[in-house]
């Protein structure tokens, strides 16, 4: 997605701003330099509600005001905050098609500071040769190209540049495995799986009740039905157990360090007795990863599913001897017989 040019109405600090964004193949870089409290950050803030809605907020927006700060709450106005933006993304064809989201909301200050503001109403249009197009549903057409977990990711606070990577080890990792998800399209692909899985269970179900033995494969059906369920439950768990186990070896790796200040200053027992605790509830964490993956392998050591697993080829297998047995083929026959 290319960012071509955005319009702002009375977004705080900006009551009536144009910007046209460089895109040249030798200019493609624009920079906004300007003095503190002068709207930069603003700027960021408004893109991003502009193409996000009310999440791109801080605090999703609750404690945040849109509307012009030294607008007087007496007169009990309702002002209109308008973000519009052009943009383009490729096609398959190779070619750029520029789009235009517009969102709007009215805010109404009050005396006492707070204001009340209406739900944003948002519109995209596609340009075409013949004029504009409007488009159903912006943010599923925004989210492929741009998704929201990639948001902080390139729209970029100065001022907090450096929190994408701080915190736990565990929420670093968390950070950075979304933003690489979501840069090669994982979700969708998880998504498709998902329902693939979902669809392929419920015309397994439809075919077993049809046919053959109808209680003993309702019975099989509805033990892989319940062993469908316990997979992702399980998974999550491992992922849960995953997440806890990292959690506690940032617990050791603090406790190492405090021991080794402890140390210093000559309380050697009491970090003595932190830092067992510690390791005695990571090996907990580490029990409990290997539980979930063996649980998650007995899933398969099931003989009901074993038999569903087999009843496909058990039956091509089955019609195919029964065409022999109809052609005589089957038992063979040393003497010959004469037939009719």
């Amino acid at each position: 997605m290319k960012l071509l040019r955005a319009h702002i109405e009375n977004f705080r600090l900006l009551r009536d701003l144009s910007v046209e964004f460089a895109t040249g193949a030798t200019r493609n870089v624009t920079v906004i330099r300007a003095a503190n409290e002068s709207g930069k950050t603003t700027l960021l803030t408004a893109l991003q509600w502009g193409l996000f809605g009310d999440s791109a907020l801080p605090d999703s927006g609750a404690s945040y005001r849109l509307s012009p700060l030294d607008i007087p709450g007496d007169e009990a106005t309702a002002v209109p905050v308008a973000v519009e933006i052009d943009y383009e993304v490729p096609t398959r064809a190779g070619n750029m098609q520029q789009y235009k989201i517009m969102r709007v909301a009215f805010e109404t200050p009050r005396p006492d500071g707070t204001w009340d503001r209406s739900p944003s109403r948002v519109r995209l249009i596609k340009f075409t040769p013949t004029g504009t197009d409007p488009l159903d549903n912006p943010s599923a057409h925004i989210r492929p190209h741009l998704p929201d977990d990639l948001r902080e990711v390139f729209f970029t606070d100065g001022d907090r540049a450096l929190s994408f990577i701080e915190g736990s080890r565990a929420d670093q990792v968390k950070r950075v495995e979304g933003a690489i998800q979501s840069l090669l399209g994982f979700e969708i692909v998880e998504r498709a799986r998902h329902h693939a899985q979902q669809v392929s269970s419920a015309l397994n179900t439809r075919v077993r009740r049809g046919r053959g033995d109808r209680n003993e494969l309702q019975t099989v059906a509805d033990r892989l039905a319940s062993l469908e369920e316990q997979v992702p439950v399980l998974e999550n768990d491992i992922k849960s157990a995953q997440t806890a186990l990292d959690e506690l070896e940032d617990l050791e790796r603090e406790a190492d360090k405090t021991l080794t200040e402890a140390l210093r200053q000559g309380n050697k027992d009491e970090l003595v007795r932190r830092l067992e605790k510690v390791k005695r509830n990571r090996d907990v964490a580490q029990r409990e990863v290997v539980q979930a993956a063996r649980d998650h392998a007995n899933l398969f050591r099931s003989e009901l599913l074993g038999k569903h697993l087999l009843a496909g080829p058990f039956a091509k297998a089955k019609a195919h001897l029964q065409a022999l047995h109809n052609q005589h083929q089957i038992p063979n026959q040393t003497i010959p017989v004469l037939e009719d």
